[in-house]
């Protein structure tokens, strides 16, 4: 019975812990004001400066894969389930035009 009330406690202390973060996060206008109010309430300077890390790299990594996504369009890539991309049609197309007489070697193309 004690494991159960353990349980309990760490999972109610992580729900109120994300249900405020979200809180916190959504009626905050800007990050610097958040971290302005994270060093006004005397929270260490190293912890403020990894968070403001955080939110610049977060930026950084979301601006890349903007980036990378246009990148992979403007070359004619279609999203799709495993093997019905355009990269693995051109591959099933190379593959049906290899040699298949009982007599000739078959060697793939990739």
């Amino acid at each position: 019975m004690n494991g159960l009330w353990g349980a309990w406690n760490v999972l109610a202390k992580g729900t109120l812990g994300v249900a405020a973060s979200v809180l916190l996060a959504s009626t905050t206008p800007n990050c610097a004001e958040l971290l302005l109010g994270l060093q006004r309430l005397k929270l260490p300077p190293l912890l403020v400066q990894i968070a403001s890390f955080m939110i610049r790299y977060g930026d950084v990594i979301t601006d890349e894969m903007r980036r990378m996504r246009i990148a992979r369009e403007s070359r004619g890539f279609e999203a799709g389930v495993y093997g019905t991309g355009a990269s693995s049609r051109s591959r099933r197309a190379r593959c049906s035009s290899a040699p298949t007489s009982a007599g000739s070697a078959s060697i793939s193309p990739w």
